[in-house]
């Protein structure tokens, strides 16, 4: 997933965030994680590396490109 705030997010919720490798709905407060007013663009991408730029989860109108390979591979 993709997202951009409009603060910097402490350490509590980065790892509320990374959720051991689990995504969650940044739209929505949830645990540490306590930003989803600050939250200014956000995108989730399938499992093919590709993202819905029509989208926008966050309900910004901004417009993203997807350029080059952003396929990952787990550790």
């Amino acid at each position: 997933n993709f997202g951009i705030w409009d603060v910097a997010l402490d350490a509590d919720a980065v790892t509320a965030l990374f959720n051991s490798g689990t995504p969650i709905d940044l739209t929505s407060d949830s645990g540490d994680y306590d930003n989803s007013a600050d939250l200014q663009l956000y995108y989730e991408f399938e499992n093919n590396g590709t993202a819905n730029t029509d989208a926008d989860l966050s309900g910004t109108d901004y417009d993203i490109t997807v350029a080059g390979d952003s396929n990952f591979e787990s550790l």
